[in-house]
C-alpha cells in the first residue's frame, strides 16, 4: 500500500496517519517493522499519544470502537483485539518507532560510524558550544590577513553602510552562505563567463562622442551630463538604473515624453555595454569572493569540530544523503537490529534535499521487498504549510514522489475538521484572489501559480458558528520606529483586553512573525492585567535589568570596554559595585577582577543570584522573572564553568527563555502555533514584508535537485546583465 495524501490544515492529517499506523497492526505488522516520523518531538508524541488513544477509547466504548473498526475496514476487528492490541503496545512502548527524521537519522548513523567514515566517539554538539565554535573558526578567518576575496566580500556585505562593523559582516556572511557552500561545488558559483569591457582610450573616445551630439531644450543634456558623472566615477550600478541610459539598455526611444534622438541612443549604446561588462564581471568576482572565503571559514570550523567530536544533525543527515549504497534498507534492517517494512513520512513538506536523498533509498528498497513481503509507504503534507525553508525544507518533494515509488496512490484532504465555516469562507476569500493585489512586483508570477493550485477549502462543521474579521489599525505617531511598533503594540494589547474581557473562558492565541514581537506584546498584555503565556522563547535581552547584568559580566572579561562601563555606572548595579565613573580605569579594573573573583569562588549561579537580588528592588515583575531564568541557567553553567565571563554572555544571548505557564492568551510565533487549536486567533502582523531576501539565488534542473547554480543577490534592476540560467536560478528562489 503506497498512498500519498495532500492534507490542509485542520482536515484530520493526524488521525489518518494514526489510522494507517493502527491498520499495519492489526494487520499483523509487528511494532519494529514501523517507522512514523516527523520534524518536532511533539509532532512525534501527538501521532504515538493519538494511536494509544483511540486504541484506549474503542477497546472501551461502543462509538468508539464503531469508528475505528470503520476507519479499518476491510480488515476485520473485535473490540476484544483492540484490547489485547493496546495491552501489546503499552508493554513494548520501546520498540513503538515514532520519532523525528533527526533522530531516525543519528540512530541510522551510529549504527554506521565505520562506513561512514565518522570519528569513533562521535556527538552531536548543542547550540552552544556550536556557536562558540563558528566564532573560533570566525577568528581564525580574519587572523589571516586581509585577502582580495575578503575584501570583495565585505564591499558586497556593506553595501554602502560604513557603520557596519567587519565581525557582523563576517557572522552575516556565515549565516547566508554556510549551508549552501555544503550543498554545492565551485563550479556552481563561477556561472559568470569574463565580460569584454572597453579600454581607456577607447571610453574617451565614447564620452567624447557623446558629448557631441547636439541635443534641444532643457531636460535631455541636463540628464547626459548627470549620467556622464556617474560614468566617469564608476557608478556602473547608478548609470544603468537612472537616467536615458535606463531606457537605452531597455531598447527604449522615448525618456519621459522626448523622443531620444538615434544619434544619441548609437552614443549611449557602447556606455551601457560597457557598464553592463563592468556589472558583470564585479559579481562573478564576488561570487567566488564569496564561496573562497566560506570555504576558508568551513576549513577551520570542520577541524574544530572534527577535534572535539562533534557533528550537527544536518552533517548527519548529509552524510547519509552522499553514502550511496552505504545506507540502504537491508544494511539499516541489520545494524538496527530490525525489519523495517512500513514508512510513514509526516509534515513531508518540510522534507529537505538531503532528507528526501536518504528516504528515496529507503522507499525504493520498501518497493522491491513489497513483492516477497507486506510493505507500505504513507506521505502526508501540504505545501501550503511549508515552513521550513529556511533550514532546506523543499515542498516541491512532495512532486517527486510518484516517480521514486510508482504507482503511489495521491489523494487530498481539504475538508476542515476544525473550523467554523466564516473562517474557511475567508481562507478562501484572501487566497484565491492574492494575484489581483495591485502591488504584486516580482511576486505576481509567484501568487498567480498559489491561486491556480490553491484547493476550494470546505468545513464538516457546517452548524459551528464563527466569525472572521480585518481590522485596519489608526496612524500611530512618532519620530522613530519603534515609537510606533510600542504604540502599535498598545493598540493591539487593547483590542486583545477587549476579547478576553468579552469571551470569558475561550481560549485566545495570538500569532506573531518574531520572538521579539512576543515578548513586546506580552510586556503591554501584562501592563494591561490581560493573564498571557510567552511561548517558545525569546533572548533574556528584552530585559533592561538582564543588560545591566550582562554588561557588568562583559565588563569582568574586558575592564577597557567604555561601553560597558558607562552602562553599569548608570544601573542599579553602579552602588553595589562602587563603580560611579565610567571614565576611570583603575576602578574598572578592579570591579572586573572583583567580579571574577567571585565567580571562581562562590560560581554562577551564587554570583548571579546575588546581581539579581540587588537590581530585583528596581525591577519590574517581568525583569525579576526575566533576571531568575538567568540565575536558573547560570546554575546549569556551573557544571561546565568557563574562565571568561564573557562566554556565559554570548549563551544568554543565543538562549530561549519562555513564560508558558497556562493562561487564557497564549501569545507565540506562527511557527510555534503549527498543530495546535484556539478559540480565537489574533493575527496583528499581517503587514510589512512577508518574505525576507535571501543572501543568495539558486537554482538547478530541477527543484529536488542539488542547486548547480548560485548567485549572490542582486537587486532587480540589474539582473538582466546575468546568464540567462542565473536569471532563472533569481525566479525559482522568488
Amino acid at each position: 500500500m503506497y498512498q500519498l495524501i495532500r492534507a490542509s490544515a485542520g482536515t484530520g492529517k493526524t488521525w489518518q496517519l494514526s489510522g494507517h499506523f493502527l491498520m499495519q497492526l492489526f494487520d499483523g505488522a509487528r511494532p519494529e517493522t514501523i517507522l512514523a516520523t516527523t520534524f518536532t518531538r511533539k509532532a512525534a508524541g501527538e501521532i504515538l499519544g493519538r494511536v494509544l488513544l483511540r486504541l484506549a477509547e474503542a477497546s472501551t466504548e461502543n462509538v468508539r470502537f464503531q469508528e475505528l473498526a470503520t476507519a479499518m475496514a476491510p480488515l476485520e476487528v473485535t473490540q476484544r483485539q483492540t484490547g489485547d492490541l493496546l495491552a501489546q503496545l503499552t508493554g513494548q512502548l520501546h520498540r513503538l518507532r515514532v520519532s523525528t527524521l533527526d533522530s531516525f537519522f543519528q540512530q541510522v548513523a551510529r549504527s554506521l560510524t565505520l562506513e561512514l567514515g565518522l570519528p569513533a566517539a562521535w556527538s552531536i554538539v548543542d547550540d552552544y558550544d556550536d556557536s562558540i565554535l563558528r566564532q573560533h573558526a570566525i577568528d581564525a578567518v580574519l587572523a589571516q590577513g586581509e585577502t582580495e576575496d575578503s575584501r570583495q566580500l565585505m564591499q558586497m556585505l556593506a553595501k554602502g553602510r560604513s557603520q557596519r562593523s567587519v565581525r557582523s559582516l563576517i557572522d552575516e556572511a556565515v549565516e547566508g552562505y554556510h549551508e549552501l557552500f555544503l550543498q554545492t561545488d565551485f563550479e556552481a558559483w563561477d556561472r559568470i563567463p569574463p565580460a569584454t569591457c572597453l579600454s581607456k582610450e577607447d571610453q574617451h573616445i565614447c564620452v567624447a562622442a557623446l558629448q557631441a551630439v547636439s541635443l534641444g531644450g532643457k531636460q535631455l543634456p541636463k540628464t547626459r551630463v548627470a549620467d556622464l558623472e556617474r560614468f566617469r566615477s564608476g557608478k556602473w550600478i547608478e548609470f544603468l538604473t537612472t537616467g536615458i541610459s535606463v531606457r537605452v539598455a531597455a531598447g527604449q526611444s522615448k525618456f519621459g515624453r522626448q523622443d531620444l534622438p538615434a544619434e544619441l541612443i548609437d552614443a549611449y549604446e557602447p556606455l551601457v555595454r560597457h557598464a553592463q561588462a563592468e556589472v558583470t564581471n564585479q559579481i562573478a568576482r564576488r561570487n567566488r569572493a564569496a564561496w573562497k572565503f566560506i570555504s576558508r571559514f568551513d576549513t577551520v570550523y570542520q577541524q574544530l569540530r572534527r577535534d572535539r567530536g562533534w557533528m550537527r544533525f544536518s552533517e548527519i543527515t548529509r552524510t547519509l544523503a552522499r553514502s550511496g549504497s552505504t545506507v540502504e534498507g537491508d544494511r539499516i534492517n541489520y545494524r538496527l537490529d530490525s525489519s523495517l517494512r512500513h514508512l510513514l513520512l509526516d509534515e513531508f513538506q518540510d522534507t529537505s534535499l538531503d532528507q528526501w536523498n536518504v528516504l528515496r533509498r529507503l522507499m525504493q528498497s520498501l518497493v522491491k521487498t513489497s513483492g516477497s513481503d507486506k510493505c507500505s509507504v504513507f506521505c502526508v503534507g501540504d505545501s501550503k504549510q511549508a515552513i521550513y525553508g529556511w533550514r532546506g525544507g523543499h515542498a516541491e518533494i512532495m512532486d517527486a514522489v510518484p516517480s521514486a515509488v510508482p504507482g503511489i496512490e495521491t489523494d487530498t484532504l481539504d475538508e476542515s475538521r476544525r473550523s467554523a465555516p466564516a473562517v474557511i469562507e475567508t481562507v478562501n476569500y484572501v487566497f484565491q484572489r492574492l494575484d489581483q493585489h495591485r502591488k504584486l512586483d516580482v511576486y505576481g508570477p509567484a501568487c498567480h501559480q498559489w491561486g491556480q493550485a490553491f484547493p476550494v477549502h470546505s468545513t464538516h462543521l457546517t452548524e459551528l458558528p464563527g466569525f472572521a474579521e480585518f481590522r485596519t489599525s489608526p496612524e500611530f505617531g512618532g519620530d522613530s520606529r519603534l515609537e510606533k511598533t510600542t504604540a502599535y503594540n498598545a493598540w493591539v494589547a487593547d483590542r486583545i483586553r477587549d476579547i478576553h474581557l468579552s469571551c470569558p473562558g475561550a481560549e485566545v492565541g495570538v500569532l506573531m512573525r518574531t520572538n521579539n514581537g512576543v515578548a513586546q506584546l506580552v510586556h503591554q498584555l501584562t501592563r494591561r492585567g490581560v493573564p498571557a503565556s510567552e511561548e517558545g522563547g525569546t533572548p533574556p535581552t528584552d530585559s533592561p535589568a538582564v543588560l545591566a547584568v550582562m554588561s557588568l559580566l562583559y565588563l569582568a572579561s574586558h575592564p577597557g570596554c567604555t561601553v560597558s562601563r558607562y552602562h553599569v555606572v548608570h544601573s542599579p548595579l553602579a552602588d553595589a559595585m562602587n563603580l560611579h565613573d565610567w571614565t576611570d580605569d583603575q576602578s574598572a579594573m578592579m570591579v572586573a577582577d572583583s567580579v571574577r573573583r567571585q565567580l571562581l569562588d562562590d560560581g554562577y549561579g551564587h554570583t548571579l543570584q546575588w546581581m539579581a537580588e540587588v537590581s530585583a528592588e528596581y525591577s519590574s515583575e517581568r525583569d525579576r522573572r526575566r533576571l531568575q531564568q538567568v540565575v536558573a541557567e547560570a546554575w546549569r553553567f556551573d557544571s561546565a564553568p568557563s574562565l571568561n565571563p564573557a562566554d556565559f554572555v554570548r549563551l544568554l544571548e543565543t538562549s530561549r527563555f519562555s513564560r508558558s505557564a497556562a493562561a487564557p492568551v497564549r501569545v507565540m510565533t506562527v511557527h510555534q502555533s503549527k498543530g495546535l487549536e484556539f478559540d480565537i486567533v489574533v493575527a496583528p502582523e499581517l503587514t510589512g514584508s512577508l518574505m525576507k531576501m535571501p543572501a543568495v539565488a539558486a537554482g538547478g534542473p530541477d527543484p529536488v535537485s542539488v542547486p548547480t547554480d548560485v548567485c549572490v543577490w542582486v537587486d532587480e534592476k540589474i539582473r538582466h546583465v546575468l546568464p540567462h540560467r542565473l536569471q532563472e536560478a533569481f525566479r525559482s528562489t522568488i
